[in-house]
């Protein structure tokens, strides 16, 4: 499969031993541009200059490496801190953070949390 316009593995071996020798040196130092110029664009100081409509761009150029990384980093960031803010909250008050006193599983609820009229 393509993406981006971009060969991958074996479909890009593929297309460049199919085509003449120039053009697959070209189609190489093509891509090879292409994914620099990603890569430069995803420099700290390059990122903080850019728009937030620019950043979208880079972020739909970069594709669904995008997505899983976001999702990556949030699974490990809430793996590792609700454990300490769970710690935390035991040490201050004695005891261990219950969910049902906040009022999330009260059977008055509804979906969405919305309760009903009594």
């Amino acid at each position: 499969p393509s993406f981006g316009g971009r060969g991958t593995g074996a479909l890009a071996a593929t297309k460049a031993a199919a085509a003449p020798p120039g053009e697959a040196a070209a189609d190489a130092s093509s891509q090879d541009a292409e994914r620099k110029s990603l890569g430069d664009k995803l420099t700290f100081d390059a990122l903080k200059a850019m728009s937030n409509e620019e950043r979208l761009a880079v972020a739909a150029e970069a594709g669904p490496a995008f997505t899983c990384a976001i999702l990556l980093v949030g699974l490990v960031y809430w793996s590792v801190t609700l454990p300490i803010f769970a710690y935390i909250f035991h040490e201050s008050t004695g005891a261990w953070p219950n969910l049902t006193d906040w009022g999330f599983w009260e059977s008055g609820n509804t979906a969405g949390g919305a309760r009903q009229a009594r």
